[in-house]
């Protein structure tokens, strides 16, 4: 069984997914929504590194959001902390299938999210 400890959930994210809007040319405006606000989170950041995109070396900075398990989350989401954004790299994860806390691994420095 795995416990949340409530003292941990010390910082505060947002999560967002794309807007459904077009722009005059009827292509996707690119613009995100938030769709859950103020959700309390533990951060776990790890060391950086930089990966090679486009002929150009772009740092990265790998982070794992744990939060309480809730329905609805994907990975086409992004992450807001601390007014910078969060592209998920995977499937947010059941922590040991309890439907406890979820993981949401994320990664600052890549783009804009998907």
């Amino acid at each position: 069984m795995i416990y949340l400890n409530a003292g941990d959930l010390d910082q505060f994210i947002t999560l967002q997914q794309r807007a459904a809007g077009v722009d005059a040319h009827g292509q996707p405006n690119g613009a995100w929504s938030d769709v859950l606000v103020d959700i309390r989170a533990k951060v776990d950041t790890r060391p950086g590194q930089d990966i090679v995109g486009g002929g150009q070396e772009q740092p990265t900075l790998p982070v794992t959001f744990r939060i309480r398990y809730r329905t609805g989350v994907h990975e086409r989401m992004r992450v807001l902390w601390r007014g910078l954004p969060y592209e998920l790299v995977g499937q947010p994860i059941d922590v040991k299938g309890a439907k406890v806390a979820l993981d949401l691994p994320c990664v600052q420095g890549l783009g804009d999210g998907r």
